[in-house]
């Protein structure tokens, strides 16, 4: 099995299918990487970006799993809050759909706001020549001091959820290929059910529900 990259771009569209900027896919990333390792390491733009690829595709960089992997990661819609219980309640669901938790590693997408937050909204900032813009509202609107709040892990992340929408779980892909489209039909019925959209780090962006394929978008 082999990854197709697909590409990077420095827009951010708020149509059904966005490419992300730098700042949205290593903050989206972020969750599974957290979830599955425990870990976030920060230097390195590789893991951020494309977690838990083929060392054969980075030349064997060591925080890089050596068998690979596929991830998806359900995420509400834009405009969501980051709320616990949510994750965990779709996590629960998530795991009592039968023979996807058996096929399937499933993980929390949750986690509390820290420093990464601050650091991807100045990213997004840099890159979205409107970010600004939003950003100023969303502080007025609230009673906020904009310096202030650029440097609050809380403040960063609800603005953030509200652009880019809540990451609530993940789904690690079977390796065997015989139940790869058992597995991914059933997460996509499922996001269709609950929906919720899902993002895929080997694409760099949404999967298309009206349209989605029998297998991953890149999946090979």
């Amino acid at each position: 099995m082999a990854f197709l990259s697909g590409g990077h771009s420095r827009r951010y569209e708020t149509a059904f299918l966005f490419i992300p900027t730098r700042a949205v896919a290593k903050r989206l990333a972020t969750p599974l990487i957290r979830g599955l390792t425990g870990t976030v390491d920060k230097g390195s733009w590789f893991t951020e970006r494309w977690p838990r690829r083929s060392s054969r595709v980075f030349g064997g960089h060591s925080n890089v799993e050596a068998s690979v992997a596929y991830d998806l990661m359900l995420m509400d819609a834009a405009g969501s809050v980051r709320v616990r219980e949510r994750a965990d309640s779709i996590l629960r669901t998530l795991r009592a759909v039968p023979a996807l938790d058996g096929m399937c590693e499933l993980h929390s997408g949750f986690r509390d706001p820290d420093e990464l937050d601050c650091e991807s909204l100045s990213e997004f900032m840099e890159e979205d020549a409107h970010a600004t813009e939003r950003f100023r509202s969303f502080c007025a609107t609230r009673g906020l001091d904009e310096a202030w709040a650029l440097d609050d892990p809380k403040s960063a992340a609800t603005f953030l959820d509200l652009e880019w929408g809540v990451t609530l779980a993940t789904a690690k892909m079977p390796n065997a290929a015989s139940e790869v489209a058992d597995a991914y039909g059933k997460l996509v019925a499922f996001a269709r059910h609950y929906q919720l959209r899902i993002w895929d780090p080997q694409l760099g962006g949404e999967v298309d529900l009206n349209n989605p394929g029998t297998v991953p978008p890149v999946w090979t």
